[in-house]
């Protein structure tokens, strides 16, 4: 037979699957201005935490909370502070790897940061938008060059 837990760690198991249990569009408040919708992304997820300033140190290995994510960027949770402009690369549920950018850092409680985040674009996204438009930019060259 298995004890029954302590009233604290039974509200904070709870409080766990709620949070976990969101899902769904985030509700917006009337004076909110954003480009882009919100949804709940709650899941843990493998981050490398970059320095800030650019220190020549190898960044370090955590495990974050997401709070919720848009096609702009993703909210996290974390026991540490971090500062805007540190990069974190993340690995996310389905195994995608991304990356942000820290805009804002709020403590939320003892040991508790919430981290607002813009994604970055990956170097191979911007290699190959760079690459269309060198191509484009070529075509309406030659057929500028033709028609004249």
């Amino acid at each position: 037979m298995n004890p029954s837990p302590p009233g604290d760690a039974f509200a904070a198991l709870e409080a766990d699957l709620e949070f976990f249990n969101k899902t769904g569009p985030l509700p917006t408040a009337f004076d909110e201005d954003r480009r882009h919708p919100r949804f709940y992304y709650r899941a843990r997820v493998q981050a490398a935490i970059h320095p800030p300033g650019g220190q020549n140190q190898p960044p370090l290995e955590r495990t974050l909370l997401t709070r919720d994510l848009s096609r702009g960027g993703m909210n996290l949770i974390h026991n540490e502070q971090v500062f805007p402009g540190q990069r974190i690369d993340l690995v996310l549920t389905d195994g995608s790897p991304r990356s942000v950018e820290v805009i804002w850092c709020r403590r939320i409680a003892n040991r508790c940061y919430s981290i607002g985040c813009r994604f970055i674009k990956a170097a191979e996204e911007i290699a190959a938008a760079l690459a269309v438009a060198d191509e484009n930019a070529a075509d309406s060259q030659s057929r500028s060059d033709t028609e004249a």
